[in-house]
């Protein structure tokens, strides 16, 4: 919490480096637009995980509306999949702060989101998620679309420091893909990573997810289905957690 940050280009930036094993957002953008990144993306990734994405999506933004918070944290933007739902929300009520390692995916994000929503209320921070430069107890809700699994090593880390930064009655909603044990699709994820798989590979279980939020201080961990992928014998899951107040559902 220590380090200063610089403003550029409408990101407020504390320098730290992209990770290596994640996706490096500035080697991919210095040849292309954010645009054409999403639409490289799009081509290569299947029609039924593409769907329940969009679903996804759209789930997380219908709770948000429901809930109404006032300041809300979208951990690990990423190009923004979960932001273009979650921006006109912010042109009424609620406020939004986007962070992200990187501050060239989050200079692109926020120039496509102002051609698309010029009044939504949107900050763009480039920092580590893991080390949050928040307060305590100050945003009313948290959100992620695949972010946290990203954070690779850091993962309970990263889950720690949103719990620590929401508010007693605050809630996270998270989405991530869960692997069954056993299957294929976890024997090559494993060969994939190796040793570097880290938390990961138990981090894409549904217990293993369960068990990380609990260690970072999630009392009431719930799970919500969105979708299942049958190629691939892989599950879309959104999940809430939420210490007390309103259940999702």
């Amino acid at each position: 919490m220590g380090k200063f940050g610089v403003f550029l280009d409408g990101v407020l930036d504390f320098g730290y480096e992209e990770q290596k094993d994640g996706s490096e957002w500035s080697r991919e953008l210095r040849s292309k637009s954010i645009e054409e990144l999403d639409q490289e993306v799009k081509e290569r990734t299947p029609d039924n995980q593409l769907e329940l994405q969009e679903k996804t999506c759209q789930f997380i933004a219908q709770q948000v509306r429901r809930i109404e918070p006032e300041l809300i944290l979208d951990v690990a933007t990423g190009r923004g999949m979960l932001l273009e739902k979650l921006a006109p929300i912010t042109e009424s009520s609620s406020q939004l702060v986007c962070v992200d390692l990187s501050p060239a995916v989050l200079k692109e994000v926020r120039k496509k989101t102002k051609n698309t929503n010029p009044r939504a209320k949107i900050n763009y921070i480039a920092c580590n998620a893991a080390a949050l430069p928040f307060n305590d107890n100050c945003f009313d809700m948290a959100v992620s679309f695949f972010g946290v699994a990203n954070m690779g090593a850091s993962i309970v880390e990263g889950i720690s420091e949103a719990r620590r930064v929401l508010k007693p009655d605050g809630s996270f909603l998270n989405a991530s893909l869960i692997i069954e044990q056993g299957s294929e699709s976890y024997r090559l994820l494993g060969e994939y990573y190796g040793e570097r798989a880290g938390r990961l590979i138990d981090f894409v279980l549904s217990s293993g997810f369960r068990e990380s939020h609990k260690l970072a201080g999630f009392l009431d961990v719930r799970l919500e289905i969105i979708g299942e992928s049958v190629l691939k014998r892989t599950s879309m899951i959104c999940f809430l957690w939420k210490e007390t107040g309103l259940l999702l559902g």
